[in-house]
Order: C-alpha cells, then sequence, then structure tokens
C-alpha cells in the first residue's frame, strides 16, 4: 500500500479518548511522530494523522479504555510497498480479566440482589407479614456503596494512567459511562439506606434499588453496545436476575433463623415460587438474547474464555432451576416428610447456586467478549512443486470474498491457488464448490482438479486459443468466499520489454502523481485514500518492473499487461497510455486487493 495519512482503529464499543494511546514505530525501533489522537463522532474509532512514510515495515502498539470501563491493549504491523516484509504474526490483542472490578460489581449487584429481594419479599411473599428478621440491612448498604466507590476509584485509575491531574481525571472519568454509572449507583444506594425505614419511601426504595441495578447492567458489554434491543435485554436480565437471587435469599434467611411459623413458610414458599418461576423463565430468554448478540460462532463458546464463562454461568442457572424444582415439588408436595430441616438443605444449596451466578456474572462483564472476524495476516505456505506450471504461463488474479484467487494457465494444465487471512496451514482449509472453464466456443467443461497443496488445486486441460472464462467459487474454514470470474487469454504473449522500459522512465521522470487508491481486505473490509507522490517513490512502494510481463488483448485504448511474481504472490494488472504513462493498476497481494488509479498534473 501507499504511505496512508490516517491510521485508524475500529472498535466494536465506544472508547474513552483519555484512556487511549497510540504509538507507531519503524522496524529499526525509531518512533514516528504523529498527530494528536482523534475520536470520531460516534466514539467507536480513533485515529492519527501520519507524515509521509517511507516504504518499508512499521509497528503500532495501541491501548483503549472502553466505555463499560474495560482496558485493552494490542499490536499489529503493516508495510508500506508491495515490497515491505511482514512477520508471520502481524497483529495481536489483550485484554486482561479485570478481577478488582469483578469483584467490586459481584458485592455491588449481589448487594443491590439481597435489599431489592428483601423489599419484594415483605410486600409480596410474606404480605407485609411481620416475620421477625434479627439483623439491619444498613451494613449491606454500606458494602454497596463501598462496591459502587471502588469501581469509580478503578475508572479514575485507568483514565489516569497517563499520569493526569487527579481532578483532570476525575472529570474524565465521570464523562465516561462507566463512571456515570458508577456514581448512580452510588447515589441510589444512600437514598435507598436514607428511606429504608420510612414508611413514607415505600414505592421510592425498590424503584432506586432497581434503578441501581440497570445502572450495573448498563456497564456491561451490551450495555454500552449502542443498541437499544442490547441494552434494554441486558437490563431487564439483570434486574430480574437480581430480584429472583434476593427474593430467595431472603426467603431463606427466615427460614435458617425460624423466624416465621412453618404454616407462614409454606405459604411464602407457594407465593415466591410463583414470581420465581416467571423471573427464571425471563431470565433464561434475555440471557440467551444476549448470547447470541455476543457469541457469533458457536466454537467460540469453547474457545474464549468469554464463551467458557457463559457456559458456567448457564450450567449454574440449569442447576439451580433443579434444586428449585426439588424444593418446591417434592418437599412441598409431601407434607408427612420433615419439612423445615429438608427445606433448609435444598434453599440453601439454591441460593448458594445463585450467589455464584451473580459472581459468575460479574466476572463476564470483566472479560473480553470474542471478537467480530477480522482480516488477520497469517503466513502462506509456498507452492508445492507440482504446482509450479512448466514452461510458458500465464497468471490471472482476483479476491473471492475474503480469499485471494490465483488462476495460472500453462500448456495442458491449470493451477488454481487459494489464500486465507488466517494462512492454509492443512489441505482441507479451503474448500473448492465449482470449477467450470468457459470456452471461448461457447462450451462449458466442468473440471475436478485433484489438490497439490495448501489451498492448491490441480488439473490437466488443453487451453484452446483465445480468450476463456475461468468460473470458479471457493470458501475457506471460517472465512467467507463466494464466485470469482476470470479472463484467461491463450496462449501468453510476453509483453514488449521496451514498453515497460518506457514506462519506468516515464514514472520516474514524474514529480508529481495524484494517487486515489483503494484497499480491500475483504466484504466490508475496505478503505480509499488519496496521496500525491513522486514517480520514484512509486517505484519504490511497488515492484512494477519486477517479473515477467505478458500482454493482455486490448478492451480500450490503453495496453493493458500483467505481471505476476509467484514468490511473494504479488500479481499485477497494469494499463499503460499512449505516452507511457501508467495510469491504473489493479494489485492482488496475501490479504488484500489494491486498485490505484493515477493522475499527472
Amino acid at each position: 500500500m501507499i504511505s496512508p495519512h490516517v491510521l485508524q482503529l475500529d472498535f466494536s464499543e465506544p472508547v474513552v479518548l483519555a484512556g487511549s494511546r497510540m504509538s507507531i514505530q519503524t522496524n529499526g525501533g525509531r518512533v514516528i511522530k504523529t498527530g494528536a489522537l482523534q475520536r470520531s463522532a460516534d466514539q467507536t474509532a480513533v485515529s492519527v494523522q501520519l507524515p509521509r512514510l517511507a516504504a518499508g515495515t512499521y509497528q503500532v502498539t495501541w491501548g483503549a479504555l472502553s466505555e463499560d470501563g474495560h482496558p485493552s491493549t494490542g499490536d499489529f504491523v503493516f508495510g508500506v510497498g508491495a515490497s515491505a516484509v511482514l512477520p508471520a504474526v502481524t497483529s495481536g490483542t489483550t485484554s486482561p480479566t479485570d478481577w478488582p472490578e469483578a469483584l467490586a460489581t459481584w458485592v455491588v449487584i449481589g448487594g443491590l440482589a439481597l435489599l431489592l429481594g428483601t423489599v419484594v419479599s415483605r410486600r409480596w411473599v410474606w404480605a407485609s407479614r411481620p416475620v421477625g428478621e434479627r439483623a439491619s440491612l444498613y451494613m449491606v448498604h454500606v458494602l454497596v456503596i463501598a462496591g459502587t466507590v471502588q469501581e469509580f476509584a478503578l475508572t479514575v485509575a485507568r483514565v489516569g494512567a497517563r499520569r493526569e491531574a487527579i481532578t483532570s481525571a476525575i472529570a474524565t472519568a465521570v464523562a465516561t459511562q462507566a463512571g456515570l454509572l458508577a456514581l448512580l449507583s452510588l447515589a441510589l444506594t444512600v437514598g435507598s439506606a436514607i428511606g429504608w425505614r420510612r414508611p413514607e419511601a415505600r414505592v421510592a426504595v425498590p424503584l432506586m434499588l432497581a434503578a441501581g441495578v440497570g445502572a450495573q447492567a448498563l456497564r456491561t458489554h451490551p450495555g454500552v453496545s449502542g443498541e437499544l434491543w442490547r441494552e434494554s435485554a441486558v437490563v431487564i436480565h439483570v434486574v430480574v436476575a437480581a430480584l429472583w437471587v434476593g427474593m430467595l435469599a431472603h426467603l431463606v434467611g427466615v427460614i435458617w433463623l425460624r423466624s416465621a411459623t412453618w404454616e407462614q413458610i409454606g405459604h411464602a414458599v407457594r407465593r415466591y415460587a410463583s414470581v420465581a418461576l416467571a423471573s427464571a423463565a425471563l431470565v433464561v430468554a434475555t440471557g440467551i438474547i444476549l448470547a447470541v448478540g455476543q457469541i457469533r460462532r458457536p466454537e467460540q463458546l469453547i474457545t474464549s474464555a468469554y464463551g467458557r464463562i457463559l457456559l458456567l454461568k448457564a450450567a449454574l442457572v440449569l442447576v439451580a432451576l433443579l434444586a428449585a424444582a426439588w424444593a418446591r415439588g417434592f418437599r412441598i408436595s409431601r407434607p408427612r416428610t420433615p419439612m423445615l430441616p429438608g427445606m433448609r438443605v435444598l434453599t440453601r444449596v439454591e441460593v448458594g447456586l445463585l450467589i455464584g451466578v451473580v459472581g459468575v456474572a460479574s466476572l463476564l462483564g470483566s472479560v473480553a467478549p470474542p471478537a467480530p472476524i477480522t482480516s488477520e495476516a497469517g503466513v502462506q505456505p509456498p507452492l508445492s512443486e507440482a504446482a509450479i506450471p512448466a514452461g510458458p504461463s500465464l497468471t490471472v488474479a482476483g479476491q473471492a470474498g475474503w480469499l485471494e484467487v490465483y488462476v495460472s494457465a500453462s500448456q495442458g494444465v491449470v493451477v488454481l491457488q487459494v489464500l486465507s487471512p488466517a494462512g492454509s496451514d492443512s489441505a482441507d482449509t479451503v474448500h473448492l464448490r465449482r470449477f467450470v472453464i468457459h470456452t471461448p466456443a461457447g462450451q462449458s467443461l466442468a473440471l475436478t482438479p485433484g489438490r497439490c497443496g495448501p489451498g492448491c488445486f490441480r488439473a490437466g486441460y488443453v487451453w484452446p486459443t483465445g480468450t476463456s472464462l475461468v468460473d470458479i467459487t471457493v470458501d475457506a474454514n471460517q472465512w467467507a468466499g463466494g464466485p470469482l470470474e476470470l479472463d484467461v487469454p491463450w496462449p501468453p504473449v510476453p509483453a514488449d520489454p521496451a514498453l515497460i522500459a518506457q514506462m519506468i522512465a516515464t514514472l520516474r521522470a514524474q514529480r508529481s502523481v495524484l494517487i486515489h487508491e483503494s484497499v480491500t481486505s475483504g466484504p466490508g473490509a475496505s478503505a480509499e485514500n488519496q496521496a500525491k507522490a513522486t514517480g520514484e517513490e512509486l517505484l519504490q512502494s511497488f515492484p512494477y518492473g519486477a517479473g515477467e510481463a505478458y500482454a493482455l488483448p486490448a478492451s480500450g485504448a490503453d495496453r493493458e499487461v500483467v505481471v505476476y511474481l509467484p514468490g511473494s504472490q504479488i500479481w499485477m494488472h497494469l494499463w499503460i497510455d499512449a505516452q507511457d504513462r501508467l495510469v491504473r493498476d489493479v494489485i492482488v497481494a496475501p490479504h488484500q486487493l489494491l486498485e490505484h488509479t493515477f493522475s499527472y498534473p
């Protein structure tokens, strides 16, 4: 690619500008001076202005703080010029598990759940009957307040990681969604503590507690997605789950303390069971909706930490539901059995499981969800000897979805090479779904080539004179492909060496060339760039003079040639005007397709 003017990082969630950074250095370690870090209007991208970069390899190191308060770091490598050499691993991202945040969130949500469940349980399950509670719940308020203070302090610490003044870091933290919601939970908890024993606050207290739980829900990954359906689903999921856990905890407390008669307990259990059944159904339904939004491929349930924790949470919920069914179905339906001791055991198991669910859910909010499918460079294996055609050959290339496809025609042989962004490390990675050649005479021949290596297919075929159309469909494991049609003229006609030499000389003499560049890595992954360069800089960036050039049948006023460099798997289609100027090119290289148009002021 040519030297870009801007380097932009796109994220799946809004990011905090004050908690983000980006550093660029050369392969030799020299730091590149860039413009100030900027954030996009929708807050999901950060960018820096770049100076003109010489041909070579550059490493980018970045860090970002999402609006939900979770940090991420990473690095990647890019090259300027087609001759830039990329390492085997070109990118990496780290989103460490935030254990302090998970612990603070567990304390806050668990405490709010206990308070909310107690209020609702008193008025619905026990129908306002006095049940002789012995312990005050003010200490729970204190724990929740301490947890929210810890959440806000962690946000301030992350924002202030760049050694900003504490007042500036606090102001920035308040402006983030994570910090603002932590303060909102703090204020609502203080309000609940003030109105806890006041009759006039009978309605306000449960509303404040539910709002506090909802604020915590919006600090999770779905809560900062910017999508109303996901934000609504996570609020419903967390608030209803907190109500379920809190009501059960209050019921268990009454049973353990023997602060009610068995008749009162039996009546309360039946009333709680009706609420718990509806709550469980709603929690499961919204949980499935949220999981579908975060898990993009089934295997991510096993391969990602987020997926494994999600499975653990689902297993705990399932076991809790089974314990609840046993407690309400088996014990209550058998009045002759000693109910109170058995009920104590079963409800103790159930509440323990649900407390575990709250803990796992808090941890889930501190682990990065699986990243969306992106183009990550990998090492492509060399062609096997069987794939290398003998004698004169012509190669044409294109892009099918995320895959780069090269078709090489030689006497009696056709070879197809397919590259995927993740590499072709096994013979079964790439799948050839269709391979049809439409001849100049109008015939269509379906070929069944054999494999000649990873991503490589080879078949015997006698090319007729004229232009044949190769119609193929390919895909790869975890990478979408698609159909592709390529014209193959036969026999190959070497281009006039004088034409290429004159084009190179004309380009080298240019002091200013206006360039419009389009880079495509796959579906939806494209970018455009405009730049100005000298002809010499273009020749340093792209190997126009390398390799053997072949002429294509003229389709207009410009002369067309193709060049293929099999060692680096770079294919170029060049358009040269009557003044020997390069006016357009299409370049297919590993992991990208580049298109340039050139104008000469």
